[in-house]
């Protein structure tokens, strides 16, 4: 695995509100000598930029927390502030999908090969399934807590 820290290209910006910095550090800058870049892009302007970052903090909090950070950055050179977007996810395909959802181009954000796993024959690649779908994904299931059964009652106490 790769051992680079990000380098987020922010010398000389400052974030575009109080907010956006709190927001920043909470989520990214507080952690970032324990990240991990796995793929980026920047573009040609210099106004985008496109992360998915592996933060190996994570493995010290609760179990089964998505590991894998897509990061979306933003910059206004002519104020020189920037704003960013980020998603939390588990797997780098949905990662890749999340930012080429936001424009990074799907070629740019790719994972190095040998890293993470190959694609069957058939799959899509990240974004395909993203453009031919051009719908968000819904939740079809969710578990609910199992709910206690009340001791005063009989049946419920022999099902539970």
């Amino acid at each position: 695995m790769p051992s680079r820290e990000p380098d987020f290209r922010l010398d000389g910006y400052e974030a575009v509100n109080d907010h956006v910095a709190d927001q920043f550090w909470g989520h990214i800058g507080i952690e970032q000598d324990s990240m991990t870049v796995l793929a980026e892009h920047h573009s040609d302007d210099a106004v985008h930029s496109f992360y998915v970052i592996h933060n190996g903090a994570v493995t010290w909090g609760i179990p089964g927390e998505p590991q894998l950070v897509a990061l979306h950055l933003k910059r206004d050179p002519g104020s020189r502030t920037y704003r960013f977007d980020h998603a939390e996810l588990p797997l780098p395909s949905m990662a890749q999908s999340w930012l080429i959802a936001r424009g990074c181009p799907e070629e740019n954000i790719l994972l190095p090969d040998g890293m993470g796993t190959a694609r069957g024959r058939g799959h899509p690649r990240p974004g395909e399934a993203t453009a031919q779908r051009r719908r968000p994904l819904r939740l079809l299931h969710q578990l609910q807590p199992r709910q206690r059964p009340d001791p005063n009652d009989r049946d419920a106490a022999l099902t539970g």
